[in-house]
């Protein structure tokens, strides 16, 4: 029993992981099915009642959390992490090796663009460090994230 909506002109790569309610490609406003298309690479996960609108490229090793919400024209690099209850608001461009963290509100006139290795978190999503600054506090791992880092 399929739980997830996919739109028309969808492309997603392989291995992907896809829960239940999750929407992707569902067109903008003034837009119809299939007019605006939208890519995810390979070895995604995307987790329960994720939204992503159509017109947006996703690279490799998307990751959500669940309740994500990825406006049109956001323009993604691999390596994508995005926790839960957050918002991508539409036009932003973020680099490889990024962390969204839970509850950010990103939008392209408060933060530009968000380069690569980089985490944010808030709301509005502030770029805070890279990856490779940030310290795990509770010694199971040199750093967060280290799994993200090249």
């Amino acid at each position: 029993m399929k739980s997830f909506t996919i739109y028309k002109n969808v492309i997603i790569g392989k291995n992907a992981v896809i829960q239940s309610g999750v929407i992707i490609g569902i067109p903008p406003n003034k837009k119809i099915d299939g007019e605006l298309k939208t890519t995810i690479g390979a070895n995604a996960v995307i987790r329960s009642n994720t939204v992503i609108y159509a017109g947006t490229k996703i690279g490799d090793n998307l990751q959500t959390g669940h309740n994500v919400v990825i406006r049109e024209d956001n323009l993604i690099g691999d390596d994508f992490s995005v926790w839960s209850n957050s918002i991508l608001s539409l036009g932003n461009k973020i680099g490889n090796n990024v962390k969204i963290h839970c509850e950010c509100f990103v939008e392209y006139i408060v933060v530009k663009d968000i380069p690569d290795q980089s985490v944010a978190f808030g709301n509005p999503a502030k770029i805070t460090k890279k990856i490779s600054e940030l310290k795990c506090l509770k010694g199971f791992f040199k750093r967060p994230y280290e799994w993200m880092i090249e």
